[in-house]
């Protein structure tokens, strides 16, 4: 490595630690050490650049040819494929099944090729009942699998031999059979496959292929038209788990062929608000049920895309600013459902992106009110903490594989209650109100648990969230022409009312600022009288 090379690795250290400072510093240096593992050697990670191909060919119960695709890991592009012959791979696919007459859980080797096929059942849910069990043969192509186990595994520094020994083994290959193909030694093989286990925890060779078939198994529905239906049980799941007193779900179909999910808040007879939320949405709608009631109100928040999903981890790496996306979809389902558009409310990183919208759509927001806004600005003064760690994030979220690196390396502490309880009191500690809804003093609820799933199948969404609000947060809030009303608390650690001072000057009556006084970053839990009132009285 150059000595550039060295001197950007080590500031890159340096803006690691400060981005990942929310963690003890055991955890952080850790945490640092993984994230700077896939920027060695040319300070980008080579797999999160590569958009592997994925092949696949779905069989009926008769060996014949239903459809394929070709799709890409990363970007999720998809091109189903009608006819075999269209694909070379997936025609080989196909011949293969007949020749070898291929059941579920069968793994053929092709080691010319340096791929495998993969076969799996799959269930055709479009069918009528009963639902017809099918053969997906997927191809594996040993790059592919490395990006795959590079994205599990990246913490485990495996190198390109015993990366590529594993693939050999879930390929169906001996290490005899490996190392002959390779040109080295059987005592070679074996040593790397050795260490490729005590690298994973695995016990032995047999352990060692169960654990990365398991990481392959994203794989079976990546292509899948049936996406949608893992998007809505996932969704139902956590509304069930988390909601039910005070949120329903309901699914649409907009006219494009795309889904929406929904929830929605409130009475039915309610007046309609659109919430676009941001990444602590849960926290926002826990125990709101009564206090819409009393204030004759009625949440409808369609849940963006990156939030509550599957396949998490390729999606993190995909291509396309999606966050922006949807709220083309946003607006297709206004049009759908409304006489007239309701008004809008922008929540924490949700009121940028609530103010593109008010951009992008000006005939759809009547009026928009951004709640507890969230600029990721935080100033020394206001949260030392969180100072720090916005100040790192926004430094390198000009490094889009970096920033989404480092999101997904805070997955693995948010996913331990415990952890995610001293992130979450770390960032929130110069607010008693914030850590007093954190503890579930006014909703009876553990809301670290919360959060802590709903960041597991968030990731993609909140990198995409904090990605664009650092970017764009000014010149979005300083485009708005609809009226606006800023709803802040004096106390909230993450943004201050000067800090809109640049946004609100000259805007003449169109802009407005309303302060909760005490109130922190989560009003719709401390001070919900209050926040609801200025909205009811304000709504035209």
């Amino acid at each position: 490595m150059t000595g550039s090379q060295l001197n950007a690795l080590d500031h890159i250290g340096q803006e690691m630690r400060a981005a990942f400072s929310l963690l003890s510093r055991k955890d952080a240096e850790r945490a640092v050490s993984a994230t700077l593992a896939h920027f060695e050697g040319g300070l980008e990670s080579e797999f999160v650049k590569r958009d592997c191909p994925l092949h696949w060919a779905d069989i009926d119960q008769a060996g014949r040819f239903i459809r394929g695709g070709r799709c890409g890991l990363l970007s999720r592009s998809a091109d189903i494929v009608a006819q075999p012959q269209d694909d070379p791979v997936i025609s080989m696919i196909v011949a293969l099944a007949a020749r070898e007459r291929a059941v579920a859980g069968d793994i053929i080797p092709l080691p010319k090729e340096d791929r495998f096929l993969w076969f799996v059942p799959v269930t055709d849910s479009a069918a009528k009942s009963p639902a017809r069990t099918n053969l997906r043969g997927i191809s594996v192509g040993r790059e592919l699998c490395e990006q795959i186990m590079e994205i599990y595994n990246h913490r485990a520094n495996l190198t390109p031999a015993e990366k590529r020994a594993i693939f050999q083994l879930v390929g169906g290959l001996s290490n005899r059979q490996s190392a002959i193909k390779d040109g080295v030694s059987v005592e070679t093989k074996r040593a790397h496959t050795k260490n490729a286990c005590a690298k994973l925890g695995c016990a032995g060779q047999t352990e060692l292929i169960k654990k990365v078939l398991g990481q392959l198994v994203p794989l079976v529905a990546i292509g899948d038209t049936d996406t949608d239906t893992a998007r809505v049980r996932i969704a139902s799941d956590f509304v069930a788990r988390h909601l039910s007193n005070d949120a329903r779900l309901t699914v649409q179909l907009l006219p494009d062929g795309r889904q929406i999910r929904i929830i929605e808040c409130g009475p039915l007879s309610g007046r309609p608000i659109l919430l676009i939320h941001g990444m602590m949405w849960p926290l926002f709608l826990i125990d709101l049920g009564r206090h819409l009631e009393a204030a004759g109100l009625r949440i409808i928040m369609p849940i963006r895309r990156g939030h509550l999903e599957p396949a998490s981890v390729p999606s993190l790496y995909s291509q396309g600013d999606f966050a922006v996306d949807f709220l083309d979809s946003i607006a297709t389902f206004i049009r759908q459902n409304f006489n007239e558009p309701p008004p809008v409310i922008g929540n924490s990183l949700g009121a940028v992106l609530a103010a593109s919208f008010a951009n992008r759509h000006p005939d759809l927001v009547p009026q928009l009110f951004l709640v507890a806004t969230n600029l990721t600005q935080t100033k020394e003064s206001s949260s030392p903490r969180a100072s720090r760690f916005y100040g790192a994030m926004n430094r390198i979220s000009q490094r889009r594989q970096l920033f989404q690196q480092v999101t997904w390396e805070y997955r693995d502490y948010y996913r331990n209650h415990k952890t995610c309880r001293d992130i979450l009191r770390k960032l929130f500690e110069e607010s008693s109100g914030d850590l007093s809804t954190l503890e579930g003093r006014y909703s009876g609820r553990n809301m670290y648990e919360i959060f802590s799933e709903s960041y597991q199948s968030s990731i993609a969404g909140i990198a995409e969230d904090f990605s664009f609000v650092m970017q764009s947060w000014r010149s979005e809030l300083e485009r708005l022409n609809c009226p606006v009303t800023f709803i802040q608390g004096t106390h909230d650690p993450l943004t201050r009312v000067s800090d809109f001072e640049s946004v609100l000057s000259g805007s003449g009556r169109r802009k407005t600022i309303e302060l909760i006084k005490n109130g922190g970053h989560f009003l719709s839990n401390s001070h919900p009288e209050e926040l609801w009132g200025i909205i009811r009285r304000q709504i035209r």
